[in-house]
């Protein structure tokens, strides 16, 4: 007889398989199990493929799980965040375009190529690899749209000298 799982409790199938280190080296005390869960955000059911120490060899005292992909910060909250920002109050007026040209991202936002950011606050410049989701509450300009004597001169949106 075997049980069934109530609606909201995850299915699990272990599999049988190897797990091993970046040298080569066998773990035995891992498996591979997938589980079915619901999606939090879409309520729909999802299969969740994971490494596991088998139970009894450690004490695990938490398990954590992919998180489902955020929405991303609104246009128009990133706008009105670089309206207010330090960037804008200095050198607004000098960069000559307005904000729905200056490819504002935030947080939830995932870049798709590789990109050099400048935060609005700081005026700290950031590369960012292809794929990376902006997980910090931040806004930044992507530099090809800011004037080159800014994207290149980081100090002066910090409030520096060149």
């Amino acid at each position: 007889m075997t049980e069934q799982p109530t609606e909201n409790e995850p299915t699990t199938r272990e599999m049988v398989a190897s797990a091993y280190l970046p040298s080569g080296e066998p773990v035995d005390n891992v498996g591979i199990v997938r589980v079915t869960i619901k999606n939090p955000l879409t309520g729909q059911d999802q299969e969740v493929t994971a490494a596991a120490t088998v139970p009894g060899v450690s004490a695990v005292t938490r398990t954590l799980s992919p998180q489902p992909p955020q929405a991303p910060e609104p246009q128009a909250n990133l706008i009105e965040r670089y309206l207010n920002s330090a960037v804008y109050h200095r050198h607004g007026p000098a960069i000559g375009r307005g904000p729905t040209d200056l490819g504002l991202i935030g947080k939830g936002h995932t870049v798709l190529g590789d990109m050099l950011l400048m935060d609005v606050d700081s005026g700290e410049v950031h590369r960012v690899l292809p794929g990376t989701r902006i997980d910090e509450d931040r806004v930044y300009i992507n530099t090809r749209n800011l004037p080159e004597w800014l994207a290149e001169n980081p100090r002066l949106a910090r409030g520096g000298g060149t």
